[in-house]
């Protein structure tokens, strides 16, 4: 927020460098006639930021931490050296007092005052101080009547048309163009975004809509250019043609009609025939303006560079006395003048294509950032998108911008949410209503006090989580164009082509670090299957199940199997395959279809957060995760999954660099979090040796977390190791590190002495 309301006109904060800025929307008083600057002026793309981690630098100063190396189990008795060479351990006992300290915390998170970190960063907290069911309930907006109307007409729209693709689209986005950009700006020279507004969540709505109608009128303007040149005109000497200018002309005469929207050309002109006064129209990327005005060949144009260049003036020769020409199939003959470039209507269509599928992804791009000011309060509301769905979507958008039409969230057939809503029971109507209702539209008016007191109870740890799901998303475009040029086979763009090659020839692909050896935590994880044989777990399971590894957040890069020296084998080498998985496996194979490759081996779509959906319970015996856990918008539910999906006694190894989100500021493409470790967390935390242990801490300004501490305080794992190693790059400077954890999940026998 910069100078700016949050949410209402009385209350205000203030901040220079959080990049969101919101104030109340005013209207003007008269019609806008104007053409808004197009969105490709408005917004920047930005270039992904160095992945090289940070030192801590002031950060120890803040949260009172350094590094060392630590083995923490859950065991009691432990062996002080353990056969397998991997360690000692530490007490369970120990970490009961760093359970006491947490104050302000939910599912293991610590709340912490981004304040702390970064002043400017405070507006972060202020703006989820004062989030409110008036984000999302309009009825008593400022401009209440207007975002009712609209729901109504998308309500009615969506329960007649639940496909979302009807003409009825662009006759909604046609009212809500302006509007948008009333209440919507974005400043390219430092990204900063500003909303307008009281009602985000009729904002988040009406972008939604154009979006659609922009990929719509998009693969409208496809098929026609695919059709181009297939029929012919109907016409006569005396029928007036078409010319267009290479730029709109000086003096375009009064405006008969506008059509502030993306609008095919065919129907611009058709909607000019229809308009008795028109003589010619001013067509761009991002409306449609019908002028009364005869305009003659050769007349000035505006200057190149100047604001209009991008639209052009059509006019008729000779200028219209009577009916305008009319044509069979829609396909216009169009006569360049002065120094237009050739091409006639099918270079239109092909400019008209470019600039809707810009115009749809920079909607796209203001849903996700409207998103941020009522994720809090979207689902429980009338208005028709979910959270998932504006997610979904935009994720949709990124991935396959070409076919991208909007996708419907399951479940939600038609309009209004089937959630009560707060506000039911208040006198005017409640706030939501069955799917198979005839009663009116849900009411638009805000839950009462009492219920209205239930947004103050939603804990501060869920709102910074969804954010950071939010941000997460936002960052998917960084992080596809990063892996599009790493999978270039261009040697020119591509700087690791040399790696591409080799993976595409051979399947080779180094996906685990110097001194680092899956066969050694493989051979572990057997080893203590072999001694949870006797705890019969699995009566109907004979023989032990095949070794497998899992190489989580694995990138394009899928490895293939890698040959281990198993005991049960007798020590013969065996092929053991690794199974990769990414959340941005999609999009890479996407990408590879576009270069014409075909992989040696390809990732499973699959998040981090979501592999208890993707692979059965404790189905590998080694989960491997590298440089990619700190991409995540919740790492404690990503470890949670690994030990999910991994065997009890099996192994979750993380290596990560040290302080990754530190470079970016938190807020560069996915990097939204740290790794680093807490030198003797507590005075317990040292063993009979007098060894001093530490723990895995992972944080960004908001949130943070002693994941050791929680691991080992719910049961979730047997033992925690933490250390620092050198930083694996060979011109890394000497105080950058890695953070290598392992994580062992309880065995059968281990779990049943606990519960004991």
């Amino acid at each position: 927020c910069d100078s700016c309301s949050c949410g209402s006109s009385s209350s205000s904060c203030s901040s220079s460098s959080i990049n969101i800025r919101r104030s109340s929307y005013t209207s003007s008083s008269s019609a806008n006639t104007s053409r808004p600057m197009p969105l490709h002026k408005q917004t920047t793309k930005r270039s992904k930021n160095s992945r090289k981690a940070a030192p801590l630098g002031p950060l120890a100063a803040v949260f009172g931490f350094s590094a060392t190396a630590a083995v923490v189990t859950a065991a009691n008795g432990v062996d002080a050296a353990r056969p397998d060479g991997l360690g000692n351990g530490l007490a369970l006992e120990t970490w009961g007092a760093i359970r006491t300290k947490k104050t302000d915390a939910g599912l293991g998170y610590e709340i912490t005052d981004p304040a702390d970190y970064d002043p400017a960063l405070a507006a972060e907290r202020t703006v989820d101080g004062q989030r409110s069911w008036k984000d999302c309930y309009c009825g008593e907006s400022r401009h209440g009547q207007l975002w009712t109307d609209f729901y109504e007409r998308l309500d009615a729209g969506l329960r007649s048309d639940p496909s979302f693709s009807g003409p009825w689209v662009h006759d909604l986005c046609a009212f809500a163009y302006p509007i948008i950009f009333k209440v919507i700006s974005l400043d390219p020279r430092d990204d900063s975004f500003s909303l307008h507004s009281d009602c985000p969540a009729g904002a988040l709505s009406m972008v939604s809509v154009c979006a659609q109608s922009a990929a719509l009128q998009r693969l409208q303007n496809f098929g026609s250019k695919a059709t181009a040149g297939t029929r012919t005109p109907e016409t006569t000497a005396e029928t007036p043609r078409w010319r267009r200018t290479a730029r709109v002309v000086l003096n375009e005469g009064d405006s008969v009609g506008d059509v502030f929207q993306p609008l095919p050309l065919e129907s611009c002109l058709a909607l000019c025939g229809e308009t008795p006064a028109c003589q010619s129209i001013a067509f761009g990327p991002y409306g449609c303006h019908l002028k009364n005005r005869c305009v003659q060949p050769g007349e000035p144009m505006v200057a190149a560079g100047e604001q209009g260049d991008d639209y052009r003036t059509y006019f008729l020769e000779p200028c219209r006395q009577a009916s305008p020409p009319t044509f069979k199939g829609g396909e216009i003959p169009i006569l360049d003048d002065g120094d237009a470039a050739g091409g006639g209507a099918d270079e239109d269509r092909s400019a008209a294509f470019n600039s809707q599928t810009e115009d749809m992804l920079n909607m796209m791009s203001f849903a996700l950032r409207v998103l941020e000011f009522c994720f809090h309060c979207l689902d429980s509301s009338p208005w028709p998108f979910l959270l998932s769905e504006i997610l979904e979507n935009y994720a949709l958008s990124v991935e396959a911008t070409e076919d991208f039409v909007w996708k419907r969230a399951s479940g939600r057939f038609l309009g209004p949410s089937t959630y009560p809503g707060p506000s039911a029971g208040r006198a005017g109507g409640g706030g939501g209503r069955a799917l198979d209702s005839d009663s009116s539209a849900p009411s638009m008016l805000p839950p009462t006090d009492e219920a209205a007191a239930t947004l103050g109870r939603i804990p501060v740890w869920r709102l910074t989580l969804q954010r950071l799901q939010v941000r997460w998303t936002r960052g998917l475009e960084m992080e596809a164009e990063f892996w599009r040029k790493k999978l270039s086979p261009d040697p020119q763009e591509n700087d690791r082509f040399e790696r591409l090659e080799t993976w595409m020839d051979s399947g080779e692909v180094t996906w685990f670090l110097d001194g680092d050896d899956p066969c050694k935590w493989l051979t572990s994880s057997r080893d203590a299957q072999t001694v949870d044989k006797g705890a019969n777990r699995n009566k109907r399971r004979k023989t032990a199940p095949p070794p497998r590894v899992l190489n989580v957040g694995s990138g394009p890069f899928a490895p293939g199997p890698i040959k281990c020296q198993l005991p049960e084998k007798n020590d013969q080498t065996s092929v053991v395959p690794v199974i990769a998985a990414d959340g941005l496996a999609r999009y890479y194979l996407r990408i590879l279809d576009e270069y014409s490759l075909q992989p040696p081996y390809s990732p499973l779509q699959c998040p981090v957060e979501e592999l208890h959906l993707c692979f059965p319970p404790a189905h590998f015996d080694v989960v491997h995760m590298r440089n990619a856990l700190d991409h995540v918008f919740d790492p404690l539910l990503g470890i949670q999954r690994m030990l999910h999906v991994v065997r009890p006694g099996g192994w979750v190894l993380l290596r990560h660099a040290r302080n990754e989100g530190i470079a970016g500021s938190f807020r560069n493409g996915l990097h939204q979090w740290a790794f680093d470790t807490i030198e003797c967390p507590d005075s317990q935390a040292i063993d009979a040796s007098g060894a001093c242990h530490s723990s895995f801490l992972l944080w960004n300004p908001e949130l943070r977390l002693d994941v050791t501490s929680e691991l080992l305080s719910t049961g979730l794992a047997q033992e925690v190791r933490t250390r620092l190693v050198d930083h694996p790059a060979d011109d890394a400077p000497e105080d950058e590190k890695y953070v290598w954890v392992e994580i062992r999940r309880p065995t059968v026998l281990e779990t049943s002495q606990t519960l004991r």
